[in-house]
């Protein structure tokens, strides 16, 4: 376990690299997380400030937001330090003997490359935990100081990152706080609300389920044109086209009249497909960016030659989840 520094006296930075329309083109899986720093906040930027980039990163690939704040409390106590156990440096105290080549070469100076670290070890973590049944892990909150555990493949004080959770939530909701309106925590938007704010309501309940904010709005730009289709004189009716004669009962039913329950059905089928993908052996699905259009595909099963429409639709979403910053939660 690494020595401690008294904290240094942060200064309030200004919150000018938040993500606005000049922020740089996300990649591969990497989401526009609105309201949010598009960089690294600094070294003397608030703990809040560093916990929410953290969390903006993680929620970005599909994780838990509150993981790497938990690691990095436990680990540096949310600093990027420069010194620590042996040769262990920066935020989650990563080896320098180990680490400071191929991909993650630089990682002491750059703490993007530190968190692209732990969450690429967090996801090698969850996927072999979806292998072997285990996709409930993103939705167990107590399993949290578990997935550190194995991803850190921590020696000492297992159980530890547990103690953190609730420390890592205050900091990541003063974190937003100071960023701005994202994530959308309104009630329903109407149906003529402004296609940002519905675009921010759908990417949120997206990220709240583990899922790419992306993906419902790029599969109902393709379906609906963003707009929530009314039943009459149509079998498919709501944001995705659903079928009303086959997905207007059970826990789905009435969805015509409520779209939440339109959400709630994307994501439980966008999960049952992602889990379908895993079981044939593609145990990171999901992971780029460039298959989110197949992923879509198989929820919403259209002919085979429309299969590719929905990634053509990445841009669009991606910019409205942009545009949709000023307005979320409004």
């Amino acid at each position: 376990m690494s020595r401690r520094p008294k904290r240094a006296v942060f200064v309030i930075v200004a919150l000018a690299l938040l993500y606005e329309g000049s922020a740089p083109r996300a990649t591969h899986a990497q989401s526009p997380v609105c309201g949010f720093p598009a960089g690294y906040p600094g070294d003397l930027a608030p703990a809040a400030s560093i916990a929410a980039w953290m969390a903006a990163r993680a929620t970005a690939v599909g994780l838990p937001p509150e993981l790497p704040v938990m690691a990095s409390l436990v680990e540096s106590g949310l600093q990027n330090l420069n010194f620590g156990d042996a040769d262990s440096v920066g935020f989650f105290q990563m080896r320098v003997g180990v680490w400071n080549k191929g991909i993650y070469a630089g990682y002491p100076a750059n703490p993007d490359l530190q968190v692209k670290w732990f969450l690429d070890r967090a996801t090698a973590v969850l996927g072999d935990a979806m292998l072997h049944g285990g996709r409930e892990l993103l939705n167990q909150p107590d399993e949290f100081g578990k997935w550190i555990d194995a991803a850190l493949r921590s020696r000492a004080g297992r159980g530890r990152y547990q103690l953190r959770l609730d420390d890592a939530r205050q900091l990541i909701a003063a974190g937003r706080a100071l960023a701005g309106s994202w994530p959308f925590d309104g009630s329903t938007p109407a149906d003529d609300a402004p296609r940002a704010t519905i675009t921010a309501w759908l990417a949120t309940r997206a990220l709240a389920a583990g899922l790419p904010g992306e993906l419902p709005v790029m599969a109902a730009l393709v379906e609906s044109g963003l707009r929530n289709l009314p039943a009459e004189g149509s079998d498919a009716a709501g944001y995705f086209a659903m079928r009303v004669s086959i997905w207007n009962t059970g826990p789905y039913a009435g969805f015509p009249e409520k779209p939440e329950l339109q959400v709630k059905w994307f994501i439980d089928q966008a999960n049952a497909a992602r889990a379908t993908r895993i079981a044939a052996g593609d145990p990171f699905f999901g992971q780029d960016s460039n298959q989110w259009g197949e992923w879509i595909a198989d929820v919403e099963r259209p002919a085979e030659h429309l299969r590719g429409r929905y990634q053509l639709a990445l841009e669009e979403a991606r910019t409205l989840m942009l545009l949709g910053c000023g307005t979320a939660g409004r």
